[in-house]
């Protein structure tokens, strides 16, 4: 590998780094010499021996969170290990490098396990979807305890969108996770909000 004149090399009398077009300069101001000694071309590291714990971690968390963001793990299957490891151990960066590859490469994976792909203008209300966004898993959870906020039940585009899809991914021809029995109820319950004239 050619070594540019923004590369830093390692002086080979102070063991400073230094970017390779000032060496000269630092030779002669610092250790007051004309001519050049023998530079390594490549920066010192450290051995890996030689780190602390907590070095290697940074170092290997900064490696995989580069390795995310190349397109290195690009599927399913990796992404989704990602980000669930990420969120047990607490690493916000690796999540968010995770999901924003998964929102780039699987969108409809992105929308069922993270959130909606574009945000909406919650029209005045404070508590449906529309204003609080969240992933189709997270509805369809919402729906088997029906704990559907009123307002989502009144909102037309909570329902197109967000309730009827949630429906269509875990319901009786999706994953089978909502019953029919659950879906009717809900249905009637959007009906009794929505309609009801009291």
């Amino acid at each position: 590998m050619k070594v540019g004149l923004d590369d830093f090399v390692v002086c080979e009398i102070c063991r400073k780094q230094v970017k390779k077009k000032n060496l000269r300069k630092h030779l002669r101001k610092i250790h007051s010499q004309s001519n050049e000694t023998t530079v390594s071309a490549k920066p010192e590291s450290r051995p890996k021996a030689e780190m602390t714990a907590l070095e290697r971690r940074t170092l290997r968390r900064q490696e995989t969170f580069a390795r995310i963001n190349q397109g290195d793990y690009d599927n399913e299957k990796s992404l989704m290990n990602f980000i669930r490891n990420a969120k047990n151990c607490g690493e916000q960066k690796i999540l968010k490098a995770a999901q924003q590859r998964l929102r780039k490469k699987f969108p409809s994976m992105y929308r069922r396990y993270v959130g909606p792909l574009t945000l909406r203008d919650p029209l005045g209300s404070k508590k449906c979807y529309c204003a609080i966004p969240a992933s189709l898993d997270s509805i369809a959870h919402d729906i088997m305890n029906l704990t559907v906020p009123t307002e989502a039940l009144q909102c037309d585009l909570c329902w197109d969108l967000d309730i009827s899809s949630a429906w269509g991914f875990y319901g009786q021809w999706g994953a089978k996770k909502i019953d029919t029995q659950t879906w009717t109820y809900l249905c009637g319950l959007r009906g009794d909000t929505k309609y009801a004239t009291a």
